[in-house]
Formats: structure tokens, sequence, C-alpha cells
């Protein structure tokens, strides 16, 4: 329909173009949704950087939510995102590694005695195990009582934190997000990843089919991992 100084469309049912670009095209209305790409890796905030694998990435978007996971290299990706307001919040739970130890307590101690030169930035966000945004003894004794497993007065030691801890954007073409991953407590951040980002590789004839099963023999690193420990493996 057409009015004086305008085109316009009417439909007997309510249309949701989700963000769509309507346009004429050779004399049709035609209607382009955009999507695109979410992709990043997760990185443990050390010098240098080792990646973070089981990662939990959850992405809000126009259409609902969508979940990933960071593989053993800390790459994770999302397709065919439609465009518009997104949240990508990352979160990680266990997987502690042994990294906090005594010696985390003791550099804390060291800080504050000014033995040490003051924490940088990752190094302080792993410190302060209280959240309350300063170090002080009170970071400290909650590691020793985590180290000695009282369940109370530990903060947040043991917990995972990322820089930046949530980010919200709008979509509008492929787009990298990268995240710094921090463990509460572990103040010299040296975690590392149990899993290696190496690749296995099969002789042709253990080529796996769909529906059929192979056995494949998967060597742990006895300093990293116990019995009853679950390891997360990469097939791609």
């Amino acid at each position: 329909n057409q009015g004086p100084n305008y085109t316009f469309l009417v439909t007997t049912n309510l249309v949701d173009l989700k963000g769509g670009l309507l346009a004429f095209q050779n004399g049709k209305l035609a209607v382009t949704i955009n999507r695109f790409a979410i992709l990043g890796k997760v990185l443990y905030c050390s010098n240098p950087a080792r990646p973070v694998p089981g990662v939990s990435l959850d992405l809000t978007h126009p259409e609902g939510t969508s979940k990933g996971i960071s593989d053993a290299t800390g790459n994770y990706q999302f397709y065919n995102i439609l465009q518009g307001s997104c949240k990508l919040i990352p979160s990680k739970n266990g997987d502690q590694m042994g990294a906090i130890t005594g010696a985390d307590a003791l550099k804390v101690l060291r800080v504050l005695a000014f033995l040490e030169p003051s924490f940088t930035d990752c190094a302080f966000t792993a410190a302060d195990v209280t959240g309350d945004n300063n170090i002080t003894g009170a970071d400290a004794l909650a590691i020793l009582r985590y180290l000695a497993f009282f369940n109370t007065n530990i903060g947040y030691t043991g917990q995972w934190a990322f820089i930046p801890r949530d980010t919200s954007f709008t979509l509008s073409a492929n787009t990298t997000i990268d995240f710094k991953a921090i463990l509460k407590g572990d103040v010299n951040l040296s975690w590392t990843s149990g899993v290696s980002s190496s690749l296995l590789t099969m002789k042709k004839s253990d080529q796996i089919t769909s529906g059929s099963k192979a056995t494949l023999k998967l060597t742990a690193n006895i300093d990293k991992h116990k019995l009853g420990d679950t390891i997360v493996v990469f097939i791609t």
C-alpha cells in the first residue's frame, strides 16, 4: 500500500523481524537477517599466559541462550548468532590442580611486610580472597584455612574469577572476546591445566566410525590428577 509520502506493508498477523533489515529488491520486499560469530580465548592470567580448558560460557542473545565451553587450547566459539544485544558470562568450577599452597599465603604476608613488590593486577585479584578489594592478613589466613580443609572463613579461595567478569555488547559483526582467568588463592599464579593441547593421532586402521566403539589409552599427569578426578577430553 502507498500513502502520500511513504509505502507500507499490511499483514494479518504480527511479524517479528528480529533485527532484520527491510528493503525492496527488484520490486520485491526482502528481509535480510544478519547472523555472526562470537569467538575468543580463555587464558590464565600468568606470564606466559596459559590456556584454560573447561570454562563454561553462557551467552544470552536475541533468540534466547546458548552454552559453550573452552577447549584444550582455551578457544571457544558461537556461530550463527542473530545480531542484537548480547551478554557473555564465563564460569568454571573445580580444577584447582593443587595450585594453591602455603607459598601463596606466605607471599601475601611478605608483600604486607614490604619484603616483596606490590601485587600485579592479576596477583592482586588472586590474593584478595576475602573480596574486599584490599590485601590484608585476613587473606593469608583465609588461604591457610582453605589448605587446612576448613569450610568457613575461607572467602573465595579456590573459586575462579575472570577479567572481564562478564561483557554486554551489541552484535553487529563477527566479534572476538577474550577472557583472563584467575584462581582465587593462587597468588603465585602457578596454575597449569592437566589437559594436553596436543592432538591424539590414530592409525588408519584405528579410525572410529559412527556407531562403533573403540578404546583410547590416555595418560594423565599423576602430579596433577588423583583417582576419581574428572578429565575432560575434547574430540574434534
